[in-house]
């Protein structure tokens, strides 16, 4: 499923964090986390994750910045997140995919699995 693939996971929230990581590797994947935005750009200096699960707020932060890192270096970035307003996003945020917390397992490897095909 995501074998051979290393995800990327930002969120601020610890017991999201380890469900989805356990979800992850289980299905496969190298998991990295991070609780906050500084921290992950600091990792991301020296690595290239295959793909990214982003919060959108993340503690004070956003993962802006860590999508934008993201998109330049051409890596997919999904963004699971609890926000229903999403109008006031700028487009460059709104062109990844989506999905609301919370959402099933298998929602979340179907999508990963698509943007890492």
């Amino acid at each position: 499923m995501l074998h051979d693939k290393t995800i990327l996971l930002v969120d601020d929230q610890a017991l999201i964090v380890l469900e989805l990581a356990t979800t992850l590797e289980d299905a496969g994947a190298d998991v990295v986390t991070f609780g906050n935005a500084p921290e992950a750009l600091a990792w991301l200096q020296a690595t290239t994750p295959s793909a990214a699960v982003l919060d959108y707020r993340v503690g004070a932060d956003t993962s802006a910045s860590i999508a934008k890192t993201l998109s330049e270096r051409g890596v997919p970035v999904l963004f699971y997140s609890g926000m229903v307003d999403l109008a006031h996003l700028p487009d460059e945020l709104l062109a990844h995919e989506w999905l609301n917390k919370p959402s099933s397992p298998e929602d979340l490897i179907a999508r990963l699995q698509a943007l890492t095909a």
